[in-house]
């Protein structure tokens, strides 16, 4: 069996996160709203750092471009962090 390539994997993570916020969304498993709330936010800047990473597996991106996605990345990691 052939390995499967990093962007055909990135892209099933984002399913997967996907299909993992509307689970938290609908069910809201914890019985802390923080908790819940902190799942959602986790799921999403989990997307959000998997998609913009997409972006670096291609050749076309200026450095403008990684710098921006980059800073995209940090600060929405930070954002969670934070919270």
């Amino acid at each position: 069996m052939a390995p499967i390539s990093v962007p055909i994997q990135a892209l099933t993570v984002m399913v997967v996160l996907a299909i993992s916020l509307y689970i938290q969304n609908e069910n809201k498993p914890y019985n802390s709203d923080d908790l819940n709330s902190m799942e959602m936010r986790s799921i999403i800047v989990s997307a959000c750092t998997i998609y913009c990473g997409l972006y670096f597996l291609t050749d076309d991106l200026a450095e403008e471009g990684k710098l921006t996605l980059f800073i995209v990345i940090i600060v929405a990691n930070v954002y969670f962090l934070y919270y």
